[in-house]
């Protein structure tokens, strides 16, 4: 049962992957943050295993992946410094 694999709630989902499981072709896997536990503590878990009871995680990281308001990586940094 899911709630048995994870007791834990995802406190976010922060990145994604296509899996690397030979049985598991075109899968996806998101990089999780477990709630109380530290970002060192993050683990990959497969959609299928998470999907059902944290579908509102995985839509959060998907809107934020698309928002357009992000910088990406190509982004040009613009730092000001205030002189008082």
């Amino acid at each position: 049962m899911i709630i048995e694999n994870f007791p834990q709630l995802v406190e976010r989902i922060i990145a994604h992957q296509i899996s690397r499981e030979k049985n598991d072709e075109n899968g996806i896997e998101y990089y999780v943050k477990w709630l109380g536990l530290p970002y060192a503590e993050s683990t990959w878990e497969a959609e299928h295993l998470i999907s059902h009871r944290f579908h509102n995680k995985i839509e959060a990281y998907n809107l934020r992946l698309n928002n357009e308001n992000l910088p990406d990586k190509h982004s040009k940094v613009c730092l000001e410094f205030v002189i008082a």
